[in-house]
């Protein structure tokens, strides 16, 4: 199957598809922004921390990888959470592309909890 990169591997839904993938024998190299939390995954391949804003450590994050895993985080407090989101899923296209990954899966709630 080939190197999957999960990104926001600390998370919910992050962790529990590490946790899965891991389980089944898959090569996971998790992504995080916060290494200390990355203490608490299961053993994967691989663990790097990355800030999603940054378009070059994203990339890096994609190096071999055949399959990537993305979140839309959102920040409440952020000035502007679309501006945000387009950022990040700007990131994820540009390393994509850049190593032709054929497969991607996008995972984001954002603005499930408005309502208007």
């Amino acid at each position: 199957m080939g190197k999957i990169v999960v990104f926001g591997a600390t998370g919910r839904v992050g962790r529990s598809l590490v946790q899965i993938l891991a389980g089944s024998g898959a090569e996971v190299r998790a992504v995080v922004r916060d290494l200390k939390k990355a203490e608490a995954l299961p053993l994967v391949t691989e663990v790097i921390e990355a800030d999603l804003f940054d378009p070059q450590a994203v990339t890096t994050a994609c190096t071999g990888a055949e399959t990537m895993f993305v979140l839309t985080p959102e920040n409440p407090l952020a000035q502007d959470v679309v501006a945000d989101a387009r950022t990040v899923i700007g990131n994820y296209r540009r390393a994509a592309g850049t190593h032709r990954i054929p497969r991607l899966v996008g995972l984001s709630s954002m603005g499930a909890k408005y309502v208007g």
